[in-house]
């Protein structure tokens, strides 16, 4: 029996570190028969475990050693599901990857341009705000579009977003377009909180995947999608200036391109990364795209159809991807 939980456990953090109560709930094993496999395997130089907080956090020793450790942030959605894939793929090569899971993608940016990570994966949108305040900010590879919805009652007079997102030119790209009436906007901090404000402190919510499914579960209604108004850019991976021959540069749009080819076997060890049920993971998965290159036009569009005007934004976004 611990034989096949050991294999289960390996397999889950092969493709990342996890919180250990995160790979339980993965799993669907007691914490007490959790406690004690990764007790031996830690024993036998397998995993390591670090004290974060009031719990652990459980890293795959691949022969024993690791080394170039290079962190990434990410947002907590269904839309990175590859990191899975560019962990197994850092493994393998010898180099430590260590994931961060934020809240937000405002949070995730601060620490990229502060040195805190070595790259990020968030909205085009929010990184080019960024580099409008004066941060050094490249976006290097697209990383995903799609899977983002406005979900609540009709005609509300309230809506939640996050700040200087994609989920705010969705927002505001609704009101302009008639598509939404113009209610108030509200920023919240934490999904979490947006899932549990629907219908009582806000009307309606502007959230990414898996929680606009989570909301569709309740019974809320969808009211708006970006891909009613047309192409859009979401995510990218973005770093500093000069890291653009990292081999996790090189790595990216491989491990994207094996994910977008059979995403559902990344479902339990992309959970175990963000802390969230592999079956809700999955079935978000097929909400998202992954377009082959970033495109300024879109970007330009998505700005204009939502009425944010941006100065010199030609000029930034060719700074910002590269033109």
């Amino acid at each position: 029996m611990n034989k096949r939980i050991k294999d289960m456990i390996i397999d889950v953090i092969s493709s990342g570190p996890a919180m250990q109560g995160d790979i339980v709930r993965a799993l669907g094993i007691s914490r007490s028969r959790a406690s004690e496999v990764i007790s031996e395997l830690e024993r036998e130089g397998v995993v390591r475990r670090q004290r974060i907080g009031r719990g652990y956090r459980v890293s795959y020793v691949a022969g024993g050693k690791v080394s170039d450790k290079v962190r990434l942030g990410i947002i907590r959605a269904s839309e990175y599901g590859y990191v899975a894939e560019l962990y197994r793929r850092a493994r393998w090569a010898g180099h430590e990857l260590q994931v961060e899971v934020y809240e937000s993608a405002t949070d995730v940016l601060r620490d990229l341009v502060s040195g805190r990570i070595d790259f990020a994966i968030a909205p085009v949108i929010t990184q080019l705000f960024f580099l409008a305040l004066g941060f050094p900010i490249r976006a290097i590879a697209p990383g995903g579009a799609g899977g983002s919805a406005v979900m609540g009652k009709c005609n509300p007079s309230s809506i939640a977003s996050s700040v200087a997102s994609t989920m705010e030119m969705l927002v505001r790209a609704g009101i302009r377009e008639a598509a939404l009436p113009r209610a108030r906007l509200v920023y919240f901090s934490t999904p979490e909180w947006a899932v549990k404000s629907v219908g009582n402190a806000v009307d309606a919510v502007s959230i990414w995947e898996p929680y606009a499914s989570v909301l569709r579960s309740r019974g809320v209604k969808e009211l708006l999608t970006y891909e009613e108004l047309g192409e859009h850019v979401c995510c990218a991976l973005a770093g500093l200036p000069g890291s653009e021959n990292h081999w996790l540069v090189k790595e990216f749009p491989k491990a994207v391109s094996a994910f977008s080819k059979e995403r559902r076997r990344y479902a339990q060890p992309y959970s175990a990364i963000v802390g969230l049920p592999s079956a809700l993971i999955e079935e978000s998965f097929k909400m998202y795209e992954y377009p082959e290159e970033l495109n300024a036009r879109d970007i330009a569009r998505q700005l204009h159809t939502a009425g944010v005007l941006v100065p010199d934004a030609d000029a930034l976004l060719e700074r910002l991807i590269g033109l």
